[in-house]
Order: structure tokens, then sequence, then C-alpha cells
């Protein structure tokens, strides 16, 4: 989903598969990004004169899969369907709940319980009538929160809090109310029920017999037959509940959208009267990425994202204009493996600090992301709203000297030692790390590289070895008992099975499950730091049993309590406290090492109208909304 569209911060993983992220290059740490060209100075709603027509074509790399939009996981599935059908709400610059189907969206001083009022000028196209509460109560009772998934939707465990259900209730024919079995004072960041697409209940209700029954053949006829369902594929059941309407598809060419003039925000009082401002919105399919970024120089797209190294280059581009913000989604850092197929240096705390203090922030940050990142610390951009600048550790490197002393301390039990320049071993030989590194990126490259330099200043040989990203995933990060080599299966039970297993990624205790290659370093992956609502994400890497600490930790506090307990909190006060320690702890405890937070970068054509700089992470630039073709 795009991300101003779309809530990224609810702490969903989104692995990346580049290092650097992308910005203007800052020194101020509260500037907030601006835009360069000739965009609309900090304000995006468009004047009342603004001329409606033109159109606006996005540039995508691969064809939408299906437009049924439950099943719709993939970018360009998303990006059609947004241009169709709108959702509940999203979040503006307060980082309050802004309606767009709904009208209001209200939380009780007891923070667990919901109310959702939707507008009453709702329109599902066909004979399916207004878009009323039932059809949201019957969507997510049968689509949304059915446990085990079996639908093909990726997030009912969304609807369940530690495993009891939000409890659903209709208050009237346009509002309903929802219930959590929890408090929870941070709801509006997890909310799932304002990001759903409610489908007609008498659609659905056409697959009921098979919806029902339990079978596992009757289930899968269920989604089958719903894939194929022709108001579902040819958006006809959307109504006036989206900006544009489909109109043409060429599969693996392009998809045409022409202008909803329905549309039900043109009346509303809290929006434009002429939205959308486009005749057609267009998305149209390219080979790479970087024929989208050529047609971006020639005006055969309007808006692309543009790679950090060539942002000075559309800068100075006469057509195009360039927006950026320091709000990026992604957290970036080395990963360490402390299972026992590693360096056992690297399950040392004042270690893994040292080789901290061996790498300037600033080196990776202006140099090799070229300026637009923030130096990281721990899980949380600096800009986020849990960053305790006071009290997490800052490397400040880099500072050799001391990080030798400091391995060499922490290690003289163990017989290492420096020999001249070179950290050895009892038996004289130089440590030796192997670092896996992601191809396909200048800026993992130019990381790899710098990472292998200041390595060698303490002392640490790097060995380098590049592989792809299935590889990386598969013979790297992914990690399982049945990969122990004979002279380990010792520590299994009697069983042969490890102590636990959460998944591919985890697959036990750091001495009872290995990669299936060994690996001590790997450089070129990064994920959504989901900066306000980050206990999920800090769950999944960080705590013992995380579906995605591939690393192996064994964290001496129980990280996983922590962030349960600031999801869990009745107030925000006390989310702030129980996520501080924890995000403290990380940069002290140092799991990884923390490098960097990626801006955003995207170019427009100068014609674009309504750009804001980005005041927030939630500050939107949305076609369907706010921006026009300048007169």
């Amino acid at each position: 989903m795009q991300r101003r569209d779309y809530l990224k911060s609810i702490g969903v993983l989104g692995a990346g598969a580049a290092l650097a992220g992308c910005s203007t290059k800052s020194d101020d740490p509260d500037t907030t990004g601006t835009s360069s060209g000739t965009p609309s100075e900090g304000d995006a709603n468009p004047p009342e004169d603004v001329e409606v027509g033109g159109t606006w074509i996005n540039g995508l790399t691969s064809d939408a899969k299906t437009l049924v939009p439950f099943l719709s996981a993939d970018e360009s599935s998303s990006e059609a369907l947004m241009r169709m059908v709108d959702w509940g709400a999203t979040m503006d610059e307060a980082q309050e709940m802004q309606g767009l189907f709904f009208e209001s969206w209200k939380q009780n001083d007891a923070n667990d319980q919901i109310t959702y009022k939707l507008r009453e000028n709702l329109k599902y196209g066909g004979d399916y009538g207004q878009l009323t509460a039932d059809d949201y109560l019957f969507t997510i009772e049968n689509l949304h929160s059915v446990k085990e998934s079996w639908t093909g939707y990726s997030y009912a465990d969304q609807f369940y809090i530690n495993g009891e259900p939000i409890e659903l209730e209709k208050l009237g024919k346009y509002e309903f109310r929802a219930t959590l079995p929890q408090a929870r004072a941070n709801y509006k960041y997890n909310d799932y029920i304002s990001y759903i697409t409610p489908l007609p209940q008498d659609l659905l209700k056409k697959y009921l017999p098979s919806f029902q029954d339990d079978s596992k053949k009757a289930k899968e006829n269920f989604v089958q037959s719903i894939k194929k369902d022709s108001e579902l594929q040819d958006g006809s059941w959307t109504g006036n509940l989206g900006a544009f309407n489909l109109k043409d598809w060429k599969r693996q060419s392009k998809i045409v959208f022409e202008r909803n003039s329905d549309y039900y925000l043109a009346d509303a009082d809290d929006y434009h009267d002429d939205i959308p401002f486009f005749d057609k919105f267009v998305i149209q399919i390219f080979s790479e990425e970087s024929t989208i970024t050529s047609a971006l120089k020639n005006g055969g797209v309007t808006s692309a994202g543009i790679d950090e190294f060539k942002a000075e280059q559309f800068k100075q581009h006469p057509e195009v204009q360039v927006w950026h913000s320091r709000y990026g989604e992604g957290l970036f850092y080395v990963s360490l493996n402390h299972r026992i197929n590693s360096w056992e240096g690297l399950r040392n705390q004042e270690v893994r600090r040292a080789m901290a203090m061996s790498l300037d922030k600033n080196v990776m940050v202006d140099q090799i992301a070229q300026g637009y990142a923030d130096p990281a610390h721990t899980w949380s951009p600096v800009w986020g709203p849990y960053y305790d600048e006071n009290g997490v550790w800052k490397p400040n490197g880099p500072r050799i000297e001391a990080a030798k002393t400091k391995i060499e301390s922490a290690l003289s039990g163990k017989g290492y030692k420096y020999n001249g320049d070179k950290l050895v071993d009892s038996n004289g030989d130089q440590v030796e790390l192997k670092l896996v590194w992601l191809t396909g990126s200048k800026s993992v490259k130019l990381t790899k590289d710098y990472l292998k330099q200041q390595f060698g200043k303490i002392g640490i040989k790097v060995v380098l070895e590049g592989v792809g990203w299935t590889t990386l995933l598969g013979k790297y990060a992914a990690n399982s008992h049945k990969n122990l080599p004979q002279k380990w299966r010792s520590n299994l039970d009697e069983s042969g099975e490890p102590a636990y297993s959460a998944g591919p990624y985890n697959g036990g205790p750091w001495n009872q499950s290995v990669s299936e290659k060994d690996w001590d370093l790997m450089t070129g992956i990064g994920f959504d730091h989901g900066a306000y609502s980050p206990w999920s994400v800090i769950k999944m890497q960080f705590s013992k049993e995380g579906s995605f600490n591939w690393f192996g930790l064994d964290p001496d506090i129980d990280v996983a309590k922590l962030c349960d307990e600031a999801a869990a909190a009745a107030t925000r006060g006390e989310t702030k406290r129980k996520l501080q320690k924890a995000l403290v702890y990380l940069s002290k405890y140092q799991p990884v090492l923390f490098t960097q937070s990626e801006h955003a970068l995207t170019g427009y054509r100068k014609k674009v109208g309504g750009l804001e700089p980005a005041k927030n992470f939630f500050t939107e630039n949305s076609v369907n909304r706010e921006l026009y073709f300048e007169k």
C-alpha cells in the first residue's frame, strides 16, 4: 500500500532490498523535509478555482494480480484499488483519524471502545444500494476476522487481542462499535477496521453456501469463485466509493481509470467540491525501475520514486520537482549472527558495542546514503515519538583505539589478543568474519566495502559474499534444527527437537537452530520501523521467540513482555515509558549494528500542484484528493 494512504506505522513487517533511503541532505535534526522546484508553498489545499482535467500516469514494474480487495497484497493491485475505493479513515497531520467513509471515529476515555459513524451518501454500484454498518460488520465477520485466514486475508490476527476477538456491535444504520478485550490507548495506530474495504453483503451472499461449509474443498472453491466474480473484476460494485472508475485493463500493459463525477467526498463539507482533479488516472507497466525514472524526465509518467544517487540530477531538471521527507518507513542495520555457527565474539555485548564504535554513521548517511537518511541508534528513527535522546547509547564512532581496547578486555579470558594490528585467537590466527551482502543496490555495495574497511581497522578480517534476495533469505536468514551438524545435535532434547520453533526465520534457540550456510554479518535488509506503534516489529525481531529473530538473540530482559505491556497500556504515558525502556535497552545491548533510517524521495512533473512539505510521517499528498495540474 502507498505509505501516505495507508497506516504503515502499524508495525507490519516490510523487508527492503536496499540499505539506503532517500531524501535531501540536512544537518539540522529538526528539518522535516522540503520540496525543490515549484511546488505549492506548504499548502495541500487546492485553490477554489482549480482546473479539472489531464491524465495522471503512475509507472509500476508489474501488473495488478487481482482487484478482489481482501486478496490484493501486491503493490500494483493495491494501487489500482486505491483509485476505485477508499477506506474508512486515514491519519492526518495532527495524528488524528481523518474521515473518508467515516464521518467520525471516536475512542472512549477508557480506551476500550471505538465508535464508527458512516457518511450517509455512500453508494455501491449496481443494485447493492447504500453502504451501511451491516456491510461493514458482515465483511469483517465473514472475511477479515476468520481464524486461520482461509479466506486469503493476511491480517486476521489483527481482529484479536491476546487471542480474544474484538466484539462488534451495530448501533444504527450508519453506526457501529468495536469493544476491545483490553484497553488500548494507541489503538488508532493499529486499527485495521479503518483500513478494510467493506464489500456489499449481498454480493458476498452469492457465495455463502460454500462460504459456510467448513470443508477444505468448499473453502478453496469460495476463494477461486470470488476471484472470478465479474463485478469484483471490473470494479462496477464500487459505485461512488472511489475517486475513479475502472475504464480499461490491458494486461501487462496498463490500467486506465476515469474520473468518478459522483465521488462521495465531493459532497462533503470537509473536502473540495471538484475532487478528483484529473480526468484520467493510468497505471503504466514498465519493464524496470530505470525505465520509469527515464519516463519521469521526458514526461512519460507524472511521478516516480527517485534513487538517492540521482537526486541532484533531478533537482536540476527543468521539468521535474523533487519532494522529500525525512519521514521514511525503513530502518536499517547490520545483522549479527548470535547463533552457534558464527564467531563467538558476536555473542558478547561489549564486542558488539566495540564494533558499533568503529563505524562513523555520518559517513554512512552523508556519503553512502547521499545525505538522504538519519543516523539510527536503536529501533526508532530519531524523530519517533518514543525516541529518548538522552537515554539511548550512541557509539559516536569512529573510535578505533577505544574499540580495540574494549574487544581485548571483553575476550581476554578466551585467549584473544592483538598481535600488532590484528585480532588473533588462541592459535594465533586472525579473526575472520563472513559478511553476506545483498546484490543489486549501489548503496549496499558501498556499505559492505565500508564495513570491511572499518572492521579491518579493529583487527578483524572480513570476507565478502554477495548473494541475491532469495539466497539471502533462504540460505542465510532462515534457520532450522535440521541444519545442526552432528557435533551440536546434543543440544537438542531427547526427541531431537528444539526447545521451541517460531517459524522459518527462528527455528529455535541460538545453539539449537542454524542457517543452512554459515555467516557472521549481513547487510542489505531493513524493516518498517513502525515508529508510532513499534512494539510488534520489535517483538518479531528482538525477542527470544520472535518470528524474525534469525540472529538467535537471547536477551537478558523479556523484550516480548515489555512490548506486550506497551501495546496494552491504558495511557499513552505508560506506553511511552515501556517503549523507551525497551528502546534504550536495545541501544545498549546492540543486538545488531543500527545504522540509519531512510528518508522518502519522489519526483513529480513540474506541472503538479498541491504538493506540500512533509510536516510529519502522516503528511499526505493524495492523487485522489489533494493533487492537481496547475494552469
